[in-house]
């Protein structure tokens, strides 16, 4: 009764999706779980097909366990969204990096460079990972994507921990910072698709772990670069739950926004910390 094409966009679109399976009369449903290829034609042009259209022809697709289920307006949104990232990133990793060589020391300058890559990478990967189409380097590229959300979460640490580097314990935050990023890292790279909702864990633990040393570090940088750094640490964790919200369209694009708008406000606590002199902390 259908060609192949229809009962696989049937099996993906509609069984898989509960965004699209969710408009369905409980009566079409009923077709649908019990056999798809019962479903009758005038069925079809009625209910499924609108149902597809709507959502633009959605291009849900699973490869080794994991399911992308995005369709192509959520894709070029999502892109555009991680494109202006890039792109800001780039301008201020730049800038951060010169105004750090001509006026701080050389570990200031060691950690500007630290903070601007990780920021730049971890953008850029998840910009080129998000726009991949569906296929083994998609599934290569996740774990890179997945990996560098920890190594942006050091590196925004690390210019901060610099400050007070001579501090025993404010050093040995930053080595545990690195050590568990490299946990996380490990993580990702050896079990890929596996331990998501524990990556999530360790992606708020390690974010909100600097309440531990707020107090030392306070005495080492601006009042204003902690209440940036608090303030994007709210936006971060309020984005999670658009991360975790699957099935609301568009989603991957909103969390997106909250994580450009929090590295944002990220990026002004550094720079505050860079540009004014311990006398007006």
């Amino acid at each position: 009764m259908f060609t192949e094409d229809q009962k696989l966009r049937i099996e993906r679109s509609l069984l898989v999706d509960n965004r699209i399976s969710g408009t369905l009369s409980p009566f079409t449903k009923i077709y649908l779980y019990a056999d798809p290829t019962l479903l009758p034609p005038c069925l079809w042009d009625a209910t499924i097909k609108p149902s597809i259209d709507q959502l633009g022809h959605a291009c849900m697709a699973e490869f080794k366990g994991i399911r992308w289920a995005y369709d192509r307006y959520e894709v070029i949104v999502d892109s555009i969204v991680n494109g202006v990232g890039v792109v800001f990133a780039l301008i201020g990793a730049t800038v951060l990096i010169f105004y750090a060589t001509v006026w701080s020391s050389n570990g200031e300058i060691a950690a500007a460079w630290i903070y601007g890559v990780g920021l730049v990478l971890t953008l850029a990967m998840s910009f080129a990972y998000n726009l991949w189409p569906v296929s083994q380097t998609k599934w290569f590229l996740r774990r890179f994507d997945h990996s560098a959300i920890f190594v942006l979460i050091a590196a925004t640490y690390t210019p901060f921990l610099e400050r007070g580097a001579e501090d025993p314990l404010l050093f040995a935050m930053l080595i545990a910072i690195w050590v568990f990023a490299a946990f996380g890292i490990m993580l990702k790279c050896v079990f890929p698709g596996r331990y998501d909702r524990l990556a999530i864990l360790l992606y708020l633990a390690m974010g909100w772990s600097g309440v531990l040393v707020a107090r030392p570090v306070s005495l080492h940088i601006p009042f204003a670069s902690m209440l940036l750094i608090v303030i994007g640490g709210v936006i971060y964790s309020l984005g999670v739950i658009f991360h975790v919200w699957e099935k609301l369209r568009f989603q991957n694009a909103i969390w997106h926004g909250f994580v450009i708008a929090a590295a944002a406000v990220h990026y002004s606590a550094v720079l505050t910390c860079f540009s004014l002199s311990p006398e007006n902390f």
